[in-house]
């Protein structure tokens, strides 16, 4: 039973927000229980396959996978025969260096591994791994005997490697931000095959010094105060969201003049606000959102600070309202950030706008008789985070709307620490590959919000402001 629910999981389709997951989320769950952490490992092989060498040379699969398919490296779903449960690092990094590509390797493999590979192993981890894989096409081959599916020559299989790097390199950039053992194993690597394939490792090569200076560049704009987001910056790209993985890139600005929300400046608040939110947001990397909750403030620097300026915001909005000196200051001032709620709601900003309602909460239930008709407004858009049925009503909204948008932290965050509780992070020592097709979902749906930000005009003056919001004392 434990196997099945790891193969099959929680109904996880209130969790991903994304245009494309729509049918996902429609998803009926078909179990019930979960293995929560800190429960016991599941040691049974009901509902997993266990491949051993005489079922792989009857299998359909017989001529796509290798040396690496003994039960201690890769487990099958025993109703799906292609549908991987459990695997080791060393048989994925073979996996993705086959040529052909194997039919067990689904389109999304590639960038499930990138995406979600942190909480079970490091770059280093990996990089040796291809290391192996790179030096010996047996690397991991128990002995002569063991059957293999696969007549690839060590230059074939080179070649796929140096093309996973590039990938790697390319989409996955912040991971070699600041790692000098990182570059110095790839440098190893590039030694190897300066003989037996001279173009492809100086290619290779130049390569890494274009993307070594693009990063010093972004170094250099992000250390003169640029604020914009980077267009298109994001898991996927060479915007500034990498280069901040491993120290805080978040716009600090100087001293500003007081702004005050007015009528006149909501819409122009609203637009600086997802400005500013967007940038915070488009540097969190996919190591951050994967880290533990209890390691979030030491390893994931630009989350801690977009959660921080969170609970900043909803204090602000709070204490501005009840500063005012009468019941009826109070009520504009009610009013007035009820109608910043609603823009950022029509922007699709709702990380934005849940800080707003969470500020409003406590005005509303005070000002309920003096303005019935505001209250209900608020409650309107307080309904959008109602946490019933794991946030159904937010989950719903989001995936039928058009980017950009802002997802909310505070609940994306709450849907990664389900998937992290629901389930181990290795099955029998094996990574748990289940768990991490569910953190990628999680993680593609962001990516595609980093990579489409709001178009809006730069107001320094008013950003700065935004920045430097603080409770009245």
């Amino acid at each position: 039973m434990a196997n099945k629910q790891l193969e099959e999981g929680d109904n996880y389709n209130l969790y991903v927000s994304s245009p494309n997951l729509l049918n996902y989320m429609n998803t009926s769950p078909k179990t019930g229980r979960k293995t929560r952490t800190g429960g016991t490992a599941s040691r049974q092989t009901g509902g997993i396959s266990l491949f051993k060498k005489k079922d792989l040379r009857k299998s359909s699969l017989s001529n796509t996978l290798s040396y690496l398919d003994e039960p201690e490296n890769i487990k099958f779903s025993l109703s799906e025969p292609e549908k991987i449960t459990a695997i080791s690092l060393e048989k994925i990094i073979e996996l993705l260096t086959q040529d052909p590509v194997p039919s067990v390797v689904d389109p999304e493999f590639r960038e499930t591994f990138f995406l979600t590979y942190h909480s079970v192993a490091s770059p280093v981890q990996v990089m040796e791994a291809l290391n192996g894989r790179f030096i010996s096409q047996n690397y991991s081959r128990p002995s002569k005997d063991v059957y293999s599916a696969s007549n690839q020559s060590l230059q074939t299989i080179r070649v796929k490697a140096l093309g996973l790097i590039k990938v790697w390199l390319t989409h996955h950039y912040y991971d070699f931000v600041g790692e000098p053992k990182l570059w110095a194993m790839l440098n190893d690597l590039l030694d190897i095959t300066k003989e037996s394939m001279p173009r492809v490792s100086q290619g290779l090569l130049d390569f890494f010094k274009r993307k070594s200076q693009k990063q010093k560049e972004e170094q250099l704009m992000d250390s003169v105060g640029s604020t914009s987001p980077s267009p298109g910056s994001g898991f996927g790209s060479m915007g500034s969201s990498w280069v901040s993985v491993k120290r805080m890139s978040i716009y600090q600005p100087s001293a500003s003049k007081t702004i005050k929300l007015t009528p006149e400046n909501v819409n122009e608040v609203s637009f600086q606000l997802c400005l500013l939110e967007q940038q915070m947001f488009n540097a969190i990397t996919p190591p951050e959102w994967l880290s533990k909750p209890s390691l979030r403030a030491s390893n994931a620097p630009n989350l801690s600070h977009m959660s921080h300026r969170t609970q900043i915001i909803s204090d602000w909005v709070q204490s501005e309202i009840d500063s005012q000196p009468s019941i009826e200051e109070k009520l504009k001032s009610f009013q007035l950030f009820l109608s910043l709620a609603q823009r950022l709601r029509d922007l699709n900003n709702f990380h934005g706008l849940h800080e707003v309602v969470n500020g409003l909460q406590k005005p509303s239930e005070e000002l309920a008789e003096a303005d019935p008709e505001s209250v209900a407004k608020f409650k309107e858009l307080s309904d959008v985070f109602n946490p019933d049925n794991k946030f159904r009503n937010y989950h719903n909204i989001i995936s039928l709307a058009n980017a950009p948008l802002l997802p909310s932290v505070a609940i994306v965050t709450t849907v990664l620490n389900e998937i992290e509780g629901n389930s181990l992070d290795y099955e029998e020592q094996l990574i748990n590959w289940i768990k991490r097709k569910r953190f990628a979902e999680v993680l593609r749906s962001l990516n595609f919000y980093q990579l489409h930000p709001y178009p809006f005009t730069e107001n320094q003056e008013m950003k700065k402001w935004l920045s430097t919001v603080s409770v009245q004392k």
